[in-house]
């Protein structure tokens, strides 16, 4: 899934065709690997240091998009954890991992 076309362009700068692919990578089939996305955009491994740093808002805005996107699915897993007559396997970490979601 990505999440891309959902961030709005910074309007002072034109991101480069390599630039929008690690971005739409890295919050797509990369899963968030800056690295994995680095390589899938076509860049050498020894350029990871330039892209972060180029790409820093960037990477940013990606990563609270996807915790945006996140957050009504931890809020309900909160509210079925709550409402459960049932043990909930792992049901402390799944909490834990929704209220860090919430908590961002």
């Amino acid at each position: 899934m990505s999440f891309l076309k959902t961030i709005e362009p910074n309007k002072n700068r034109k991101l480069t065709d390599r630039q929008e692919k690690f971005l739409d990578y890295l919050s797509g089939e990369a899963r968030g690997d800056l690295k994995q996305a680095l390589v899938l955009a076509g860049y050498e491994e020894t350029s990871y240091y330039a892209v972060v740093k180029a790409l820093r808002e960037p990477i940013i805005e990606v990563a609270n998009t996807i915790l945006a996107h996140s957050a009504p699915k931890a809020a309900q897993s909160l509210v079925d954890v709550l409402e459960s007559d049932v043990p909930i396997p792992q049901a402390s970490v799944k909490l834990q991992a929704a209220q860090t979601v919430l908590d961002r």
